[in-house]
């Protein structure tokens, strides 16, 4: 029995701990669609849009393999954020 209430109450955090996850990875996407169209907005009047955008190649893959940056430079998604430019 008590093992039972056990077992739901750690079903339950978890479910929630996904959740909250999801959530999160969710504004995380939002906030990047949202910078990349206000970059490249068409809706913006024509002397406003810009007229060539430059992105800078960077070696993610070197920078990933600093320990102390790592976690940062992931989070950042860097990739997602050049793909959805170009």
């Amino acid at each position: 029995m008590v093992k039972q209430r056990h077992e739901q109450c750690v079903e339950d955090v978890l479910k929630t701990e996904d959740e909250w996850h999801a959530r999160i990875a969710h504004i995380c996407e939002d906030a990047l669609h949202k910078a990349t169209a206000s970059l490249v907005a068409k809706t913006k009047p024509v002397g406003k849009q810009p007229e060539v955008i430059g992105i800078e190649n960077l070696q993610v893959s070197g920078m990933l393999k600093n320990r102390k940056l790592a976690r940062t430079i992931a989070d950042v998604g860097m990739y997602e954020f050049r793909r959805q430019l170009t």
